[in-house]
């Protein structure tokens, strides 16, 4: 099909919107590399979800960049759904030497237990052994997190990502499904030119 032969570069988001806080960003590689990939996901996305676990050959593709320290790999939570601010406000509890540890072992059991109610996962993955000052299940009490303003504020942006899995690479968002495939050629492209103009 046609639309898989083009990539469309819908905006930068250096000039459209603000991500984010950055406590609620999953980080990965250092902040100093010169390709960075920022993936929009949510956690109820089963291809997201999919993609990101540790059997798929996309996390296999940017260990590989992120481990010679040429990629910055950011998750980036859509939260427009409930059980991603859920997600994201059990993480409010979780230390900063724990944050990517744990948050790798919740993609992998949701990826492994889809059968099974999200939720109880995230209780039994983080919430048991980083407690919340709450009922996470409980809309009253997610009111009363930081998460709950941070994305009524990220949502109330035009030109936010609408839907999931995204990817942009050094600014440049893709509308294009972000294969395993368009992944390792745009980021091979991405590096090669930082090391063009790295030479110069």
């Amino acid at each position: 099909m046609k639309k898989f032969l083009i990539l469309f570069v819908m905006y930068s988001p250096l000039f459209g919107f603000e991500y984010l806080d950055t406590n609620y960003l999953f980080k990965f590689g250092s902040s100093d590399s010169k390709t960075k990939i920022i993936e929009y996901i949510a956690f109820n996305c089963p291809n997201c979800i999919k993609d990101l676990s540790s059997s798929h050959q996309l996390q296999k593709l940017t260990s590989h960049y992120i481990e010679s320290g040429e990629l910055e790999w950011i998750i980036h939570p859509d939260p427009s759904d409930l059980f991603t601010v859920q997600v994201l406000a059990a993480f409010e509890s979780v230390p900063v030497s724990d944050k990517n540890k744990v948050f790798w072992k919740l993609i992998n059991e949701l990826a492994t237990n889809f059968r099974r109610e999200p939720i109880n996962i995230l209780e039994e993955t983080v919430c048991k052994h980083y407690p919340t000052l709450g009922d996470i299940k409980s809309i009253d009490y997610l009111k009363t997190t930081k998460v709950f303003e941070a994305a009524r504020q990220y949502l109330s942006q035009k030109g936010i990502p609408r839907s999931v899995p995204t990817i942009e690479i050094n600014g440049n968002v893709y509308k294009e499904y972000p294969t395993t495939r368009l992944i390792k050629r745009e980021l091979k492209q991405a590096v090669i030119s930082n090391k063009s103009e790295g030479g110069k």
